[in-house]
């Protein structure tokens, strides 16, 4: 394959991306492409769109794309949906995780993700129903893992309005993920941004509009022995609009996090903040529910639900 290639509409995106070659650019006509998953990219690879440029994915698995790493993925453009319709085995419509990374580097810019849709798999019988009675299939756009380091600018991420199950996630930050986040919306998510323990976050001038959370950055963890070490990235939140979600924010953990001039508006719960605390400089509050929880508090979140 030439290191450049155009594609138009109607190719076979999933065999162009299996047979590029290292350091390959895909040019994508505007149009609609359908992505039969599941489709792995370990090198460098360059994907970009018109921004009039549909991807509509479609997988039996629970992941649609995984860059696997070491090289960079890069993708420009692009609007990446799911496809409408069900897979045998879900008790309803079963929605894989669109893009996971798991090594190497991540760059996303000027894309959209205007479709998350989650599903729901039975428990197995041995399987302890205390949990719940599914477990979330799919729905997050962007899950990045394992010591990935990633960029996603001036993108897009909202839910379909008929999706039964609302569990959907913008990006999710695992294990020890780097991730930079800026100029970016994320409306009508469960969760808009979520963080765990050990991963890092520089979020800047993005917007989380009716969102469940908008950003959840507390004390979860993926990836780690209980009992080991942790690493503490650094959480940084900046220049972001938190309106009209039930939590615009809640930030925790072992480490401090840095949330500087964000505007809370309409929310129910506008900040929280436990166990290390934050370094809350000029941010503003309107119209919210409620007040800001107290920097500094150590809570206990019960059955899934906050205090």
């Amino acid at each position: 394959m030439d290191p450049a290639q155009l594609l138009l509409p109607g190719a076979d995106l999933a065999a162009a991306i299996a047979q590029a070659a290292p350091g390959a650019a895909l040019l994508l006509a505007p149009g609609t492409y359908a992505l039969v998953g599941p489709v792995t990219t370990r090198g460098d690879l360059t994907i970009v769109g018109s921004g009039q440029t549909e991807l509509v994915g479609e997988t039996d698995g629970r992941v649609l794309w995984h860059h696997a790493g070491p090289g960079t993925l890069r993708l420009r453009g692009l609007t990446l949906r799911q496809h409408v319709g069900g897979t045998a085995g879900w008790t309803q419509d079963h929605r894989a995780d669109l893009l996971v990374a798991t090594g190497g580097t991540l760059e996303v810019v000027a894309c959209a993700f205007p479709a998350l849709r989650a599903g729901v798999e039975p428990l197995d019988e041995d399987q302890d129903p205390f949990f719940g009675w599914f477990f979330k299939a799919g729905g997050t756009a962007i899950v990045l893992r394992q010591d990935v380091i990633a960029s996603i600018r001036g993108c897009s991420f909202g839910r379909a309005p008929q999706d039964p199950v609302q569990d959907t996630q913008g990006v999710a930050v695992e294990e020890r993920a780097q991730a930079a986040i800026a100029g970016c919306r994320f409306e009508g998510l469960a969760k808009g941004v979520e963080v765990a323990l050990g991963a890092g976050l520089d979020l800047r001038d993005s917007a989380f509009v009716g969102c469940g959370d908008g950003v959840f950055a507390s004390w979860w963890e993926t990836g780690y022995d209980t009992d080991a070490p942790r690493p503490q990235a650094p959480r940084t939140i900046v220049g972001c609009t938190f309106e009209r979600n039930d939590l615009g924010m809640i930030v925790g953990g072992p480490q401090r996090s840095r949330v500087a001039g964000c505007f809370f508006v309409g929310n129910r719960r506008p900040l929280t903040v436990r166990h290390a605390g934050a370094d809350l400089v000029g941010n503003r509050f309107a119209g919210n529910a409620e007040g800001v929880a107290d920097p500094g508090q150590v809570a206990v979140w019960l059955d899934g639900e906050a205090p």
